[in-house]
């Protein structure tokens, strides 16, 4: 829509400003002064004077004018962004002026103008899949097209410079990349950002320089000055092989900053050096010799980036009156002038006109010095970025992993507290040893590791929630506990939630642990609306959001959930899906309870996992981020292996062949601890893990609904004395007259409920159905802990056990002559009836 001149024909005298916000009279009310304001990019307006607000078609509306028109431009240039299947995800639109916008197919032969939820691929993705030479990565389409004209292979990023993503490196795993940036500070800068994505990821990564180029000129230009794809090949092959320890090209170098400014420099900052073109007299900072651009110079120390939510800060040496200072200030600070303008409280001499040379002289600074980037992070377990990732734990960073936990709240204080590790690793060994012969118990220590093993090794293996149910006094709880020292201290532990907990809460602490497990005890007592809700966010690793810490909205949480109960969850949770991300151990994890059992808890288990705890974890995951590639690419094939042995193991059990993933890393932890520790065990532990899944697969396959369709028929043969009751004609015996002893057209008879007590409804044996009140269905399966109605009764029609029509779940039936809408439930011995039967 052409919203800018719509709004210039409607008003008089419109001044609009950087951000396309305009300012003019109102033309709804007397307006002496301007406060009416539209935008000229999206047509929203308001007024300030009290009028209202709205969209430019609300205008023309109020106005009785017609509506903006349509602004139809051809496009340049189209980009298509395809999968690995040549499948069409994206297109990148060019328009005059060097404007591009980005769409989406909707369908239905048309485009939606945003790229929400598609997934970002590499431009001509599936032709460098199959590349087997050097693959140019440049900064734009056009550039792209530049070099396949010449034959050579090329892809290139939507978006522009420093749009890089991680998940674009894999595409370039194993092949031989160059990387073309433009000439101009953006394209040094997306160079680096690639090249360092890239390194270890690619087989072989060089960035050619391209000698001549005019400011802002790329690999286009170049061709364009004459030269050909044989020269280009040559700077190639002669390039040398990029590391992180090769610097951008870079301007020359002026004086040290301990030279410029002595006795004020720390000495992490004292190699860094000035710009050439700046100098420094009298602790002051001068553009050339005599342009003053600041009393109090501002230079950045070391890069501060938040890992959990991608923002970025620079800590930043003051120096002016008195002792130089250290600030933090957000990244766009010290790039935007008006937010620059804003640090004047902290003491910056700058005004608005200097701001922006000022911007120019950080921007050189920063090409200039390579500083120091500091990873920080407010969760716990394992972090990723860009580069890769590691674990935070209790201090300690395996694999020397550059990156700081930030404890600014007493709950995290109260989590790292919990992680510092006591005893050794041969009381660790005593507990494993100790609880080899109870499958269930080995189950839960494989089930605690696996979260941390599957994100080293990426496994494709879903968040996973396992179920100790059994019942009160029999070391669910204990069991619960040894599963937990393997990270942290198990007693009173902030990990080891109750069930009283809420959503919110417990979606809380699990987004500060990722690559963990959590654990929750007497997770039955969970709400009825809560429990479903947490299986399901586990399940889809994805929460709602309400309460909890969310640094970023679409954070997915990794890890897995331990509980326990006296009750299991499935027959309280809902229906679909459910088993795929639940596990339910039902055994008792110690054997029949009795007094030796007792005894072996409190004077043998409880004692070693006081004392030994918090070292198991650590220790596997060093050991596993420490290994080579052939060792974790043999470690991926097992787990892939057992997946498919359980598979099989679990033929014609949908669950258990859904869950199979999640047994195989199980199995996979197993085998990982007994390496890692040099354990001989019999059976060993990997055994154990099996024994436990048989003893799952000898349970006949969970079925909720049918559970509550026989709950609730039995509930209403138990209390026939509150319904009335209606049988064949002239049988004495309800039993008898079923539907296959009633001659067709029969009368019936009816008996009513004695009086004085409540009524529940009608059980008509001749046509075979119990009607229920709606009240009275939902108390019954309420009062079961069976949960809500609704999720039933939708199964129940599908599965033809409903009487309804359509859509509509509830029927029509006369009771005492009157007609009442009720919930009809066919007898298991029923025909498949469908007439009305009020």
């Amino acid at each position: 829509m052409d919203y800018t001149r719509f709004y210039e024909d409607q008003l008089e005298r419109i001044k609009w400003d950087a951000k396309g916000n305009g300012k003019a009279r109102c033309p709804f009310h007397e307006d002496k002064k301007p406060s009416f304001s539209p935008n000229r990019n999206t047509g929203l307006w308001y007024c300030f004077g009290g009028c209202g607000g709205g969209t430019a078609q609300d205008f023309a509306a109020r106005r009785g004018v017609s509506p903006p028109a349509r602004r139809e431009r051809d496009p340049e240039a189209v980009h298509d962004y395809r999968d690995e299947q040549g499948k069409l995800l994206y297109q990148v639109v060019r328009f005059p002026g060097k404007e591009f916008r980005q769409r989406r197919p909707d369908g239905a032969g048309g485009w939606i103008w945003n790229l929400k939820d598609v997934r970002r691929v590499l431009y001509r993705l599936p032709e460098i899949l199959k590349a087997e030479g050097w693959i140019f990565v440049v900064e734009g389409e056009r550039d792209v097209g530049t070099l396949v004209r010449v034959e050579l292979e090329a892809t290139t990023n939507s978006g522009g410079a420093k749009k890089w993503r991680a998940e674009f490196s894999e595409s370039l795993r194993g092949k031989r990349v160059a990387i073309l940036g433009d000439n101009d500070e953006p394209g040094r800068q997306h160079v680096e950002q690639v090249a360092r994505a890239l390194h270890g990821v690619a087989a072989a990564l060089r960035v050619p320089s391209l000698a001549g180029l005019p400011d802002q000129g790329d690999v286009t230009d170049w061709f364009a000055q004459g030269h050909t794809e044989q020269e280009l090949r040559a700077l190639v092959e002669g390039a040398p092989e990029w590391s992180p320890s090769i610097s951008a090209p870079a301007r020359m170098e002026g004086q040290t900053l301990a030279e410029e400014w002595p006795g004020l420099i720390p000495g992490d900052m004292q190699t860094l050096r000035l710009p050439i073109g700046y100098t420094v007299r009298d602790g002051r900072l001068y553009e050339g010799e005599d342009k003053l651009l600041t009393a109090t110079p501002m230079l950045p120390a070391r890069v501060l980036q938040d890992v959990d939510t991608r923002d970025e800060s620079f800590e930043v040496l003051l120096i002016g009156a008195g002792p130089a200072r250290r600030i933090t200030v957000d990244a766009q600070s010290i790039r935007d002038a008006r937010l620059l303008l804003k640090l004047t409280r902290h003491g910056l001499d700058v005004s608005s006109g200097t701001m922006s040379r000022l911007i120019q002289f950080i921007s050189a600074y920063l090409h200039l010095n390579r500083l120091e980037r500091i990873r920080q992070t407010r969760r716990l377990g394992w972090v990723a970025w860009e580069e890769g990732g590691a674990y935070v734990l209790h201090g300690m960073h395996p694999a020397g992993a550059p990156i700081h936990p930030l404890a600014d709240t007493e709950e995290a204080q109260e989590l790292l507290k919990a992680l510092r590790p006591s005893g050794d690793l041969e009381g660790v060994k005593a507990i494993i040893r100790a609880t080899s012969p109870y499958p269930i118990v080995v189950t839960t220590i494989c089930a605690s590791l696996a979260p941390a093993i599957r994100e080293i090794l990426r496994l494709e293996v879903k968040n996973f929630w396992i179920h100790l149910a059994a019942e009160s006094g029999t070391g669910k709880s204990l069991t619960q506990e040894i599963g937990l020292g393997v990270w942290a201290e198990p007693t009173d532990s902030p990990w080891l939630m109750h069930g009283h907990g809420s959503y919110a809460g417990l979606e809380k602490l699990w987004q500060r642990t990722f690559g963990l497990p959590a654990f929750v005890e007497d997770a039955h007592m969970i709400s009825d609306k809560d429990r479903p809700n947490l299986v399901y966010a586990v399940g889809n690793e994805k929460f709602k959001a309400r309460g909890g810490e969310r640094p970023r909205a679409q954070l997915a949480w990794h890890g897995a959930v331990i509980s326990s109960g006296e009750l299991g969850l499935m027959d309280e949770t809902s229906l679909e899906g459910m088993g795929a991300r639940l596990i339910t151990l039902a055994a008792l994890p110690f054997g029949k309870h009795c007094p030796e059992t007792a005894k072996f808890h409190k004077e043998t288990l409880m004692p070693l996992i006081r004392e030994h705890h918090g070292l198991l974890g650590p220790f596997i995951i060093t050991r596993l981020l420490e290994s080579d590639a052939k060792e974790r690419a043999r470690l991926v094939a097992w787990w892939a292996g057992c997946r498919d042995k359980f598979a099989d193991a679990a033929a014609g059990h949908k669950i258990l062949v859904r869950q199979a993933p999640i047994w195989a890393l199980l199995d996979l932890a197993a085998h990982v601890l007994t390496q890692t520790l040099s354990l001989q065990l019999t059976p060993s532990l990997g055994e154990q893990v099996w024994e436990a899944f048989t003893e799952a697969l000898r349970q006949p396959p969970s079925d909720p609904v049918g559970s509550a369709r026989e709950y609730v028929l039995s509930y209403a043969e138990s209390n026939r004395f509150f319904f009335y009751v209606r049988t064949a004609e002239g049988t004495t015996n309800p039993r008898e007259a079923s539907t296959a002893s009633a001659p067709a057209g029969i009368g019936e008879t009816e008996t009513a409920p004695h009086l004085g007590r409540p009524i529940y409804g009608v059980i008509n044996e001749r046509l075979g159905y119990v009607a229920f009140f709606p009240n009275v269905l939902r108390d019954v399966l309420a009062r079961a802990k069976l949960g809500g109605a609704e999720r039933f009764l939708r199964a129940w029609r599908d599965r033809r056990w409903l009487m309804c029509r359509g859509d509509d779940l509830m029927h029509t039936v006369k009771i005492a002559g009157q007609v009442k809408r009720v919930y009809a439930l066919k007898l298991p011995e029923a025909q498949e009836l469908t007439p009305d039967v009020g």
